[in-house]
């Protein structure tokens, strides 16, 4: 019992010099010499409590599935859009890439309907989910990720983008 503050005392000192002269761990030195790094309080951002339908928006446009292939090429052949909404509001009936509408071109399809070519199960999201699940789907989308109701998940509540998600910051810092 003699020894124990004298030994309290010898450790926390160590503990100080280590920590001045080696800020990171030992062993976090050398995972990250092998490539693994684990993240820290410092790299790790504060819980994000954001959920799809703040930041969806509610207007997008949506093509009718009797829409003709030719005239939805001419709405995506110029600019940066890689996908569009076929059906309506209350029936979506999925999606359509610019590189599918491309395809049927080629094929000689022009003049079919659109909606023959939709994906009619795109992957999309609900108004709750959080902002990491809505991150991950769009990713594994066309950069158009549908928000669909829970209670009917054909009626369309709006889409999120990367554009949509930039806005939706940008609205955040400005107010």
């Amino acid at each position: 019992y003699q020894i124990l503050v004298p030994l309290m005392l010898a450790n926390l000192l160590s503990f100080v010099i280590s920590r001045r002269y080696q800020p990171t761990p030992v062993y976090h030195a050398l995972l990250q010499q092998d490539g693994v790094h684990l993240p820290s309080p410092e790299t790790t951002p504060g819980r994000v409590t954001w959920t799809a339908s703040e930041v969806m928006e509610r207007d997008a446009p949506i093509l009718a599935a009797n829409c003709s292939v030719d005239d939805a090429w001419r709405l995506v052949a110029e600019g940066e859009t890689r996908a569009l909404l076929v059906g309506s509001r209350d029936a979506l009936a999925g999606i359509v890439t610019k590189e599918r509408l491309a395809e049927a071109r080629r094929g000689g399809h022009g003049g079919d309907h659109l909606g023959s070519l939709a994906d009619p199960t795109p992957v999309h999201a609900h108004p709750d989910h959080p902002f990491d699940v809505v991150l991950g789907r769009l990713a594994a989308s066309p950069n158009l990720l549908p928000i669909v109701s829970r209670a009917d998940a054909r009626r369309l509540e709006g889409v999120v983008t990367t554009e949509s998600i930039v806005q939706f910051v940008r609205r955040g810092q400005l107010a």
